[in-house]
């Protein structure tokens, strides 16, 4: 207890200080809590992993008496994009997998269209997104291997007649950062409205999470 300027100090040093021990065992509290954060992010990925396998799409049935829409794709560093050329589609069904997609619906004239393409590479289907026009059906489609051009849409060397390049939005890749904003744009467009429709993210999203 001392006085300064006539009035009773009470001083405490032991409270001005934090003991080695003490600070120790406040770090140690520190790494546990992260270790648990990390442990408990690893288990939701693989929760979500998990349930991303087991919710399949009802199963596409090829209809009979089927024709192929016309089918226009260009490719990206990051992904390919395709239109399936169709008049005012409708019970549009799309399936896209890791290894391939498959497209159903009827035109305009109630003509069934059948689509079935083996991809080149394997692709993000939780990261590939469809929308319909009036006149297309838009396909984005995230590559696993970015920065590996695709000679091809499909596995098979043989192209079949109604499969084309798309030379109107095929552009090298060196201009591609400045005219190619406005596809990738779209991208990340779709996938927000997916993600705010309540389908599952990316894993990436977690990574970074961890990481920081």
């Amino acid at each position: 207890m001392e006085r300064a300027g006539g009035e009773v100090v009470c001083s405490s040093p032991a409270a001005d200080t934090v003991h080695p021990k003490n600070r120790a065992l406040h770090s140690d509290s520190h790494r546990h809590t992260l270790s648990s954060l990390q442990a408990d992010l690893s288990s939701i990925k693989e929760t979500t992993r998990t349930t991303l396998r087991e919710v399949k799409m009802p199963k596409i049935v090829r209809p009979e008496n089927c024709q192929p829409a016309r089918t226009l794709w260009y490719d990206r560093k990051k992904y390919v994009t395709i239109n399936f050329v169709v008049q005012n589609p409708k019970d549009v069904q799309v399936d896209i997998q890791d290894t391939k997609v498959i497209l159903s619906c009827k035109d305009v004239d109630d003509n069934n269209i059948y689509n079935e393409i083996e991809f080149y590479d394997k692709v993000f289907k939780a990261d590939s997104r469809e929308k319909v026009f009036d006149r297309t059906i838009n396909l984005l489609i995230r590559k696993v291997k970015e920065n590996v051009a695709w000679p091809r849409l499909q596995k098979d060397l043989a192209k079949p007649a109604w499969l084309l390049v798309d030379f109107d939005n095929w552009r090298d890749w060196e201009h591609e950062e400045e005219e190619g904003m406005a596809e990738y744009e779209d991208f990340v467009d779709m996938l927000n409205e997916m993600k705010n429709k309540g389908e599952p993210p990316a894993m990436d999203d977690l990574d970074d999470l961890v990481s920081s």
